[in-house]
């Protein structure tokens, strides 16, 4: 009886973990769309709604910055892409990952889409930025916003307010 008591102890402070987890997730995603919604309103982006949808918040992010323009230029690696790989480039990733990570060059696919998410997003940081709060962005604050995407969120958000004060 005393082994089922150590599984059980064991199983509901993993239900815990779980749910506190899924808690500051829910949390997050609420935080971040939040944010995402005001960068959009100050974009002049009609349709902040997208800033909820998972994919369609970085769609709605990359045309609200490049809309209008034919090509964007990635400044780490000093090369220029299409807008549309922009707006596109959170669900191809997702596709490329999903098709590719179960065959045997899963790792190289691995290692390049999160190349192509220091790019991408790295840069729409940077130009967001710019943009919204008038401050330039180093090259190391874009890869590291390009792996972890809430580094941007926070500090759009700590600007915006400071923006706010300042009005």
């Amino acid at each position: 009886m005393e082994d089922y008591a150590a599984l059980f102890g064991f199983f509901g402070a993993m239900l815990i973990g779980y749910v506190i987890v899924g808690i500051f997730g829910i949390v997050v995603y609420i935080y971040s769309s939040i944010i995402t919604m005001k960068v959009l309103q100050r974009l002049g982006y009609d349709k902040t709604w997208m800033a909820w949808i998972p994919i369609a918040n970085m769609y709605a992010w990359a045309t609200a910055l490049y809309g209008g323009t034919e090509e964007v230029n990635i400044d780490i690696a000093n090369r220029s892409i299409p807008t549309w790989v922009m707006q596109w480039y959170s669900p191809i990733i997702a596709l490329v990952t999903i098709v590719l990570s179960r065959t045997p060059i899963g790792g190289l696919v691995s290692l390049l889409v999160i190349i192509a998410q220091i790019l991408c997003f790295g840069q729409i940081h940077k130009d967001t930025m710019k943009r919204v709060a008038g401050i330039e962005v180093e090259v190391v604050e874009q890869v590291i916003v390009g792996v972890v995407n809430l580094i941007s969120i926070i500090r759009l958000h700590m600007n915006m307010k400071q923006t706010e004060l300042r009005e």
